[in-house]
This record gives C-alpha cells, sequence and structure tokens, in this order.
C-alpha cells in the first residue's frame, strides 16, 4: 500500500438509527503500512476483554476514527491484506441509539467474510476477542 491521506475531521457515514457519540477529528492523516498499528490488547490474546476495559486501554493508542472504515469501504483494493484475517476496529468514532442511552455505545468495524468486505458495528459491552484488532495511528 502507498501513502494514502484521508481527512479525518468531516462526520462518517452514520449507521442507520444511529446518532455520534464521540468523533475523535484527527485532521488530515497520510498513512502508509509503516504508520499502521493493528492494535490487540494483550488481555485479547489469550482470552477475551469487555469493550469498555479495551476501550480505557485503546485510547491510548491513537486509534483511527470511522473516516478511515469509510474511505477503505470506497477504496477496498487498497485494504491490507492481512486485514482479511479479523475484525478491524476504528474506535476514533462511536455511535450511540440515542443520547438518552448510557453505555450503549457501538464502533465500527470492517471484516472479510466469503470474499467480500464488509462494515459492521459491535456494541462496545460485549467481548472482544484475539481476532478483533483495534486500527490505530503509530506515532
Amino acid at each position: 500500500m502507498k501513502t494514502i491521506t484521508i481527512d479525518c475531521d468531516p462526520t462518517p457515514i452514520i449507521p442507520g438509527g444511529m446518532i455520534i457519540s464521540a468523533h475523535d477529528r484527527g485532521g488530515i492523516v497520510d498513512l502508509c503500512p509503516e504508520k499502521i498499528d493493528r492494535w490487540r490488547s494483550d488481555v485479547q490474546k489469550t482470552f477475551h476483554i469487555k469493550g469498555a476495559k479495551l476501550y480505557d486501554e485503546v485510547i491510548n493508542k491513537k486509534p483511527l476514527n470511522a473516516c478511515v472504515a469509510d474511505f477503505f469501504m470506497s477504496n477496498q483494493e487498497l485494504i491490507p491484506s492481512e486485514w482479511e484475517n479479523g475484525f478491524n476496529f476504528f474506535w476514533g468514532t462511536r455511535f450511540c441509539l440515542s443520547r438518552e442511552t448510557d453505555g450503549d455505545d457501538y464502533v465500527v468495524c470492517i471484516y472479510k467474510r466469503d470474499g467480500r468486505w464488509i462494515k459492521g458495528i459491535r456494541r462496545i459491552a460485549y467481548a472482544f476477542r484475539d481476532e478483533d484488532y483495534a486500527i490505530c495511528e503509530k506515532f
């Protein structure tokens, strides 16, 4: 993958029926393989971890936001081949069903199934396992 430039400031595509609960605007980001960290918590490598606890760890790793997921879904030929195994989460943006729902945040992921890329969401209250990666910018 060559270096690509992604604007991480705009509002990302919002999953149906949801609103943005948090969006870490990242400005203009130049990404190349050396600048992307497909990160997992040490706990995930042997067991699962609840998303809220995982978020406390991943927030310090400079997670990329849903604008990056949107970019890759529109440019699937640029998705790194190693992402084909597992689920790739973009913790820099969180969604919820309404402002009144406390703790019901969701995070966007992209993954490959049956030869095609899919964009999905997972509730943060659920468990994250060894096949779940946080896509972060190396710094």
